[in-house]
């Protein structure tokens, strides 16, 4: 671990903040656990959309590479990754914007798509969840984002 980033979280700690909400695996990354005081559960609090998601991006033209990187795909987790995708790009929503928003497989296998929308000071917060087929990802997260818009959403995106 470098000593930068550790005199950096060290440095959180002098009074400057009343909390701090990182993400854990990058504190568990750094071997920084004993630094975790709370896990916060998604029923508390929704992750930012596509949150854990890796992609990767292949030269075109170069078989050898695609054909290792396809054997990383996960289809379910491109499933709820294009769920919360659409959630988001329904809302018009940007990455400054207080949206969260998980997909999970049940266990019936259905996709279950939560989202939130809130004001920037937290005065107003819409929340709503749908579920469906998997492959019916993208379609569960905009017609989310549509019912999320007609609570009371269309005003808070409509903010200057």
């Amino acid at each position: 671990m470098g000593g930068d980033t550790e005199q950096q979280l060290i440095s959180f700690g002098r009074g400057e903040f009343s909390g701090l909400v990182l993400a854990a695996c990058g504190l568990l990354r750094l071997d920084l656990r004993n630094r975790i005081q709370t896990f916060i559960e998604p029923d508390a609090l929704l992750p930012p959309p596509g949150q854990g998601a890796l992609s990767l991006v292949v030269r075109e033209g170069d078989e050898v590479t695609d054909e290792l990187a396809y054997g990383l795909h996960h289809n379910l987790t491109a499933l709820r990754t294009a769920a919360e995708r659409a959630f988001v790009n329904r809302l018009g929503a940007g990455p400054l914007d207080p949206v969260g928003a998980l997909a999970q497989i049940e266990s019936d296998g259905s996709l279950r798509l939560e989202g939130l929308l809130a004001t920037r000071d937290g005065s107003t917060l819409l929340r709503g969840e749908i579920s469906g087929k998997p492959g019916e990802a993208e379609e569960l997260g905009y017609e989310l984002a549509e019912d999320i818009l007609q609570q009371g959403g269309l005003a808070i995106m409509a903010r200057p």
